[in-house]
């Protein structure tokens, strides 16, 4: 259902690449790599996930490839067609936006599905939150919510400040919304 709400947003045959920043599991990337064949796609996430990556990788027989690092210390691959951010961090951060736009080509899409407010609210899950680690980042006290994320208002605004247009924003379920980009061009 993502892929498809992707695939009416964006032409993927005038693409090359397609990395996934914070990708974990890299099942979104597995999935491009197996509907465009001619999509070159990349996983990008912390060393110590990247063993669990190439698993799945390799489970599913994907010829996707995998970069360890940290996107907030690291540098982010450059000349990106595609930027993917599925539930992490980086997509609902402002501070990562310029290095994120600084990695796609001219005209590049970034991609996101973001949690929703709106999974904060309850109770339990924002106790369980708390007691995870963040190596040191500044979390929020709700789920999903760090010192440094924004609204989607807020964020939306920071996107097109530093020099993207948006494509599409939409509530995609209960639990998250997707946000189409380009770097450069017009909103719609």
């Amino acid at each position: 259902e993502f892929i498809g709400l992707c695939a009416e947003n964006i032409d993927f045959k005038s693409c090359n690449n397609l990395l996934d920043l914070g990708g974990g599991h890299g099942l979104y990337s597995i999935a491009f790599s197996f509907i465009y064949t001619h999509l070159e796609c990349t996983v990008f996430d912390l060393p110590s996930i990247i063993p669990f990556t190439r698993a799945y990788i390799e489970d599913f027989g994907s010829s996707v490839k995998v970069v360890g690092g940290d996107y907030f210390l690291d540098d982010i691959p450059k000349n990106q067609d595609v930027i993917l951010s599925s539930f992490s961090r980086c997509g609902s951060d402002p501070d990562l936006i310029t290095k994120i736009r600084d990695a796609l080509s001219e005209h590049g899409y970034l991609l996101i599905r973001r949690h929703r407010a709106t999974v904060s609210e309850d109770a339990l899950q924002n106790l369980e939150w708390n007691l995870i680690s963040t190596n040191n980042r500044r979390k929020g006290a709700r789920k999903w919510e760090f010192g440094t994320s924004p609204a989607v208002e807020e964020y939306l605004e920071a996107l097109k400040v530093n020099g993207f247009s948006i494509i599409f924003h939409q509530i995609f379920d209960s639990t998250s919304e997707v946000i189409i980009a380009r770097k450069g061009g017009k909103s719609e």
